[in-house]
């Protein structure tokens, strides 16, 4: 009997070191955001708030989730009140640099999200690597981990920027050029490259407006937003 209880203890200490609760389920960093700032304005209500951010109910609490895993919101008995974390959030403008600062710290500062510091460090790990770690930590189902995982893809794309792997694709279509466009600000790491690879420019939404008041330009959306070539018309060309 004791032989089989040191064995079953590091696996019942496993599977206890994640709940599936903790694991983030809300893609949209953005609303988290939007939640962060409702709640400072004193909107507590969960109708009300999933109204603001135009979700359902179940979609509603992935967001509250979300925000209390990044400690951007707390509890107590009166509801859901804003951190210092939150305060420091909300201090930023939406979209900048200085904004994926701060969710990065509540990454890296996350207890559920420990497990997977580097790969929020940038280390390069595959889809399904992080939905068989998520796996293993919470006994979630493959189909289920493989979710959790894009979430935890999308967060780090939001809160790196733009960076190697999205410009990549100019290199592999071997174009002239590429412009990559955001309407906010571009990543310490997004400039490093660019600066390291002159036929690159980055263009910020600051940087965007007076171009676009003087000159006819068709654009479409891609993947990403990313603008990969200009074609040689002056059209814009493929994109991302």
């Amino acid at each position: 009997m004791t032989k089989r209880t040191k064995e079953r203890g590091p696996r019942r200490q496993l599977e206890r070191l994640h709940r599936t609760v903790d694991v983030p389920q809300a893609n949209k960093l953005e609303n988290v955001r939007q939640l962060a700032a409702a709640v400072r304005e004193g909107i507590h209500h969960p109708t009300a708030l999933l109204e603001l951010l135009d979700v359902d109910h179940r979609h509603f609490a992935y967001y509250r989730q979300a925000a209390l895993i990044l400690g951007v919101i707390d509890t107590d008995d009166e509801g859901l009140t804003l951190s210092d974390r939150g305060q420091e959030l909300l201090a930023t403008a939406e979209g900048s640099a200085d904004e994926r600062i701060v969710f990065r710290r509540g990454v890296l500062a996350a207890p559920a999200l420990k497990p997977f510091s580097a790969y929020f460090e940038g280390d390069d790990v595959e889809l399904a690597q992080l939905a068989h770690r998520l796996g293993v930590l919470t006994g979630l189902s493959h189909s289920t981990a493989m979710r959790r995982a894009q979430t935890l893809v999308q967060w780090r794309r939001y809160i790196t920027g733009p960076g190697t792997p999205d410009v990549g694709v100019m290199a592999r279509e071997k174009c002239e050029h590429g412009t990559l466009v955001t309407t906010s600000d571009f990543s310490t790491h997004a400039l490093k490259v660019a600066k390291e690879e002159p036929r690159l420019r980055l263009v910020t939404g600051a940087q965007l407006v007076d171009p676009l008041a003087h000159h006819a330009v068709g654009l479409r959306l891609g993947r990403y937003g990313e603008i990969v070539h200009g074609a040689h018309d002056g059209r814009a060309g493929q994109l991302g």
